[in-house]
Parts: C-alpha cells; sequence; structure tokens
C-alpha cells in the first residue's frame, strides 16, 4: 500500500525532467477552462431539471464561478421583470456559497427589505439573513461549503446527488417565496 509519505512531492516531481515541467504547465494553463467546463455543464443540466418543473421561468448563469467576485446562477418569473431573483451566489470568489432570494438593490434602495418573506424562509432555514441584496440569503454547507475543492468539483461534474441536492433547496426556496415575491412585484 502506497501512502502519501512515500510519494514525492508534486513540486519535486515536476522539477525531475523537461516533460513533467510540460505537463505542469499545460495542467495550470487549463485548469480554468476546465473548471468552467464542468460548472457550466452542471448548471446545463441544472437548468434542464429546474425547466420541467418551473415552465415559463427564465434562467441565467452569470459571470463564471470562482472567476468574478459575485458568480452566480439565478433564475425568475417573467412577471418579476429581474427585480426578484432565486439562486446561488459565489461570493468573494467562491469564498462562500450562499442560495435565497436576490433583489435588484439599485432599484429597491428606498424600500426596505420583506419582514415576512424573510420569515417564510426561516421556518425552514433558521439560520437565514437579509442584506442590501438579498431578501433571504442562506450560507451553503450541503451539498458542499466550498465548492472549489477538487472532491467538491468532482462531484459537481460526476454526482446526481450534487445536483439533485442542489435542485432541491432551489425548489423549496420557490416554494417558500413565489407568493411573497408576486406580491412584492406589484408595489
Amino acid at each position: 500500500m502506497i501512502t502519501n509519505d512515500d510519494l514525492i512531492p508534486v513540486s519535486q516531481f515536476i522539477a525531475e525532467s523537461e516533460q513533467n515541467i510540460q505537463v505542469a504547465t499545460a495542467i495550470f494553463e487549463n485548469y480554468t477552462a476546465a473548471r468552467a467546463i464542468i460548472l457550466s455543464g452542471f448548471f446545463d443540466r441544472l437548468t434542464a431539471d429546474l425547466k420541467a418543473q418551473l415552465p415559463g421561468w427564465r434562467f441565467h448563469y452569470s459571470a463564471p464561478f470562482f472567476e468574478e467576485r459575485y458568480g452566480g446562477y439565478f433564475f425568475w418569473k417573467k412577471s418579476w421583470k429581474e427585480q426578484y431573483r432565486i439562486g446561488i451566489e459565489a461570493l468573494q470568489y467562491g469564498a462562500s456559497m450562499v442560495f435565497g432570494v436576490w433583489r435588484d438593490f439599485d432599484l429597491f434602495k428606498t424600500i426596505p427589505l420583506s419582514a415576512e418573506l424573510l420569515e417564510a424562509v426561516k421556518e425552514e432555514y433558521p439560520r437565514a439573513t437579509s442584506r442590501n441584496y438579498y431578501e433571504a440569503e442562506i450560507q451553503m454547507t450541503s451539498p458542499a461549503a466550498d465548492w472549489r475543492t477538487p472532491k467538491s468539483l468532482w462531484r459537481i461534474h460526476s454526482d446526481e446527488t450534487f445536483r439533485a441536492e442542489v435542485k432541491t433547496f432551489l425548489l423549496q426556496m420557490v416554494t417558500l417565496t413565489e407568493e411573497h415575491i408576486d406580491t412584492l412585484g406589484k408595489r
């Protein structure tokens, strides 16, 4: 059996030959693109799953996760006019993963957050909070708190239960908040 103690440190392995340096360089240069393919594929599959249950809703995967400060995946009813969205956001380049109900703060600067909507969410997610851009925001701890790790990225790419859990959270957010958002949109 080989243990980590028996393995050559990666930096030493890379320095052992020109070919190893070339392999390391190719991996380094293509890692961001490979990660983007994994995430894009995940959100394409998630969108297909959600569209089946939310016909007529709009879906958008914005700035790529981990490459932009606030990468997000959002969806909304057409009647919400993109003023409110349900989704997942990778905050601070993915240092924190959140899901919940986003609102267009620039449009609603003078309109207070909805205490009723937050309370509805807190019944299911007691740790939910609100802030300028979120009517309800929940720190994601499951299926993974940090989606940037190799283990998480592999699960995002290959584990159907990862996507199923994310889909469940998002559909639950629809159930908890849709009526509230419909009412907020009429003000």
